[in-house]
């Protein structure tokens, strides 16, 4: 593509993308047709990655974002937004000092109070703060293996859990792995980690990675690498914050669910560019977050200034406006 209105090709790219992606603000929509979120995550220690994660869903135009949660993690949730509905689905000391009788009866209750609510949701993100309880990966397992009608978007810990079992990701998955994680999915594929590699060589393993996997994944990095089923892949190196306060990838991960679920109600548009349209989004959102803030810039800034980077990387239609102005 030309450069347009100053506009590099990239960003033509990107804005064509959300343009394609994100449905029309038309006024004649019903509560939850935006978009309908699942978030399973958070645990007794981590309750901040699945706030972040319903987030960036919600201020990137999805609706309704319920959280499936440990009971322990479900009051603090509820506090810090009423937008969320939050559903404790599981008791972490409940499953420390359960008999194996009692674990498989808990494991089965999780898994069913998940899998009884897929139906309701466009998308699933699963493994913001989700933690590393053995019994709570065997539900994941049990609920991913039961979810491959459904968008889902992998972080966090449960990157791990799909790594060990490659066939709970389906072609409507998307991984989101850092550096660190990708490095170890990368090990636990092909048998051999990553060690000093060039961009090109990081590039190419996210491919094969992808390719192996029958999936779409995000590397996120200094470059956020993005490949579907191990396609050649696309790269966002927009500007971001400068500064790197924990739980940006979380807010990706909800603004990926996003532009995913749309993606696969009518998928037009490559894989590749979508995961990449979401990438530059937060990118946007943190840098212009950063500008304001400076060092005081925290991620829950970031959830401000997410509509802007929309608004900034695809304005509304002159039909969104006229149709806004019409209440």
């Amino acid at each position: 593509l030309a450069q347009v209105s100053g506009m590099s090709s990239q960003h033509l790219c990107v804005r064509q993308t959300l343009k394609n992606v994100l449905p029309v603000l038309s006024g004649q929509t019903r509560k939850g047709q935006g978009g309908r979120v699942g978030i399973l995550g958070g645990s007794e220690h981590y309750t901040g990655a699945p706030y972040f994660a319903s987030l960036g869903a919600l201020r990137s135009g999805s609706e309704l974002v319920t959280v499936f949660t440990a009971e322990e993690a479900a009051v603090p949730l509820k506090c810090y937004s009423p937008e969320l509905m939050v559903l404790p689905v599981y008791c972490a000391d409940t499953l420390r000092s359960a008999t194996p009788e009692r674990l498989e009866v808990e494991v089965s209750r999780m898994v069913s109070a998940i899998v009884d609510f897929l139906p309701r949701l466009h998308c699933l993100v699963v493994g913001p703060g989700l933690g590393r309880c053995p019994h709570v990966a065997r539900a994941v397992c049990a609920v991913l293996a039961q979810a491959q009608h459904l968008p889902v978007v992998v972080d966090a810990d449960a990157i791990r859990i799909v790594a060990g079992q490659a066939k709970l990701a389906s072609p409507l998955c998307v991984l989101t792995p850092n550096g660190r994680e990708f490095s170890s999915l990368h090990e636990q594929l092909f048998g051999r980690p990553l060690r000093e590699i060039s961009d090109c060589q990081l590039a190419q393993a996210v491919a094969a990675v992808s390719g192996k996997m029958c999936c779409a994944v995000v590397c996120k990095g200094a470059a956020d690498i993005c490949s579907d089923q191990g396609a050649e892949p696309v790269i966002c190196d927009d500007v971001g914050s400068l500064k790197r306060p924990g739980g940006l990838g979380d807010f990706l991960a909800g603004t990926l669910a996003t532009l995913w679920l749309h993606h696969h109600r009518d998928a037009k548009v490559d894989p590749c560019l979508v995961c990449s349209a979401a990438c530059a989004v937060v990118r946007l959102a943190s840098l212009r977050a950063c500008e304001v803030k400076r060092r005081s810039l925290c991620a829950v800034d970031v959830a401000d200034f997410l509509a802007g980077a929309i608004e900034e990387l695809c304005p509304s239609s002159k039909s969104d406006r006229l149709q806004s102005a019409s209440y």
